[in-house]
Formats: C-alpha cells, sequence, structure tokens
C-alpha cells in the first residue's frame, strides 16, 4: 500500500513540476511580458484581481514604481507558489509529509496570504485543491 501511495505521490509532484517548469519558462519570455503589456493598457486583469489587490497596485503601475512586467512576474511566482504548497498538502495527505514540516509550510503559506496582496488572491482564487487550507487561514488572518 505505501508503495502505491509513493508511485501516486511521484505522479502528482511530476505533474506540479511540469506545471512550475512552464510558468519557469513564461518568466524569460519577452513575448509574454508583451503580451502581458497589451492586455494591461486595455484595460485586462486576472480572474483574480480584487479590490485589495487594485487598491496595492494600480498606484505602482501608475506612478512608475512597478512595471507590467515586474507585477506579472509576481502574480507567476504567486502561481508557482499555489503550485508548490498543493504539491506539499497532497504529499501530507499521503502521509509521507509529517505534520511539522507540513505546519511550517502552512506558515510560510499564512505569511505570504498576509503580507502580500497578489500572493493572498491567487492562493484564494487558484488554490481548488487547498481551497480547505487556504480558507481556515483567511480565517485565522
Amino acid at each position: 500500500m505505501l508503495d502505491r501511495r509513493v508511485a501516486i505521490a511521484g505522479q502528482y509532484f511530476n505533474r506540479a513540476e511540469a506545471q512550475r517548469a512552464d510558468m519557469r519558462v513564461l518568466m524569460e519570455s519577452d513575448v509574454y511580458f508583451e503580451v502581458q503589456e497589451e492586455r494591461w493598457s486595455r484595460g485586462k486583469r486576472p480572474l483574480w484581481w480584487n479590490e485589495e489587490v487594485a487598491a496595492e497596485i494600480t498606484p505602482l503601475i501608475e506612478n512608475g514604481i512597478m512595471s507590467v512586467k515586474e507585477f506579472s512576474l509576481e502574480e507567476l511566482r504567486a502561481q508557482n507558489g499555489v503550485t508548490a504548497f498543493d504539491n506539499l498538502y497532497f504529499q501530507y495527505k499521503q502521509g509521507l509529509l509529517n505534520e511539522e514540516d507540513w505546519g511550517i509550510y502552512r506558515q510560510m503559506m499564512k505569511r505570504r496570504m498576509d503580507r502580500n496582496a497578489i500572493d493572498k488572491a491567487v492562493l484564494v482564487n487558484d488554490s481548488r485543491p487547498i481551497r480547505k487550507i487556504v480558507q481556515e487561514i483567511l480565517d485565522e488572518l
């Protein structure tokens, strides 16, 4: 039974790493950032965009403190984090990550959500597999 759980967890990890690799490719793509600049100029915002993020990010971009590219990098970094946390939670639920280690990762997720509106919004919107944990953290904040 343990071999089966390890094999399933390995497949889950491999899928998560493939997604993260795709995001890392985007982080290095000039074309991707050109598209993001164009979308921004047309008023297109990510699906997870909310009032909290708008209040924090819009003035930074409008005043030249943050570029759309930097914003897009933050978004990709946050999405990459969702995938990593999801994988860690899956490993934990399979019994392959102990309670203490999971607690450390959960605290990291909580800190990110508390300190960064983009991280929080992306985690809330893109966290279907870990929605319960994200909601617990939101309730704690």
